[in-house]
């Protein structure tokens, strides 16, 4: 199962989506993060049907959440979003229907792993993306160059071997001064 998952991995990293979905939901098989995530919800997966109430959640980072949330627009039927209280603004921002992770779940049929969107959906660069709230709402501008990096991710989350050190931006730092 894990050679199954990788190879997912090594056919979306060269575009071959349609040959990537079904490996990458071997996950649920052998990747042990994702089987444990996964056990934690005593309900059936979802079928990819309009009907009940679906619980998504997300086993990975705020990264894979924010590529594979843009497939939600997908979904007729009822839903709800558990996520951290990290990124709840956010998506309640983009009009998403979230309750933070810890917080009293409401009633729901089945549950999704929102990594597998894509798999259900079966299409990629078509959806938009998170839409950031107004720049001008959230900080006091002047004319200055405002580009903002996140160089890390959640270390207990991910895998440390995904960062980048600060120091690896250079060119990009030495444009801004």
């Amino acid at each position: 199962s894990e050679a199954h998952w990788k190879h997912g991995c090594a056919l979306a990293f060269t575009g071959n989506w349609e040959e990537a979905w079904p490996e990458l939901e071997w996950r649920f098989k052998g990747h042990r993060g994702s089987i444990a995530k996964r056990q934690e919800y005593a309900k059936p997966d979802w079928d990819g049907s309009n009907t009940g109430k679906l619980l998504i959640y997300s086993s990975q980072g705020f990264g894979d959440l924010f590529q594979h949330i843009r497939y939600v627009q997908d979904i007729k039927c009822d839903y709800v979003i558990e996520c951290s209280l990290h990124v709840y603004d956010l998506l309640k921002l983009q009009g998403f229907n979230v309750v933070v992770k810890g917080d009293k779940l409401p009633n729901y049929d089945s549950v999704v792993d929102v990594c597998s969107l894509a798999y259900y959906f079966r299409r990629i660069n078509e959806c938009p993306y998170l839409i950031a709230p107004p720049i001008s709402k959230r900080l006091k501008l002047n004319d200055g160059k405002k580009i903002g990096i996140c160089w890390q991710g959640n270390s207990r989350e991910c895998n440390p071997e995904l960062f980048l050190s600060l120091s690896e931006y250079g060119e990009l730092i030495s444009l801004m001064t």
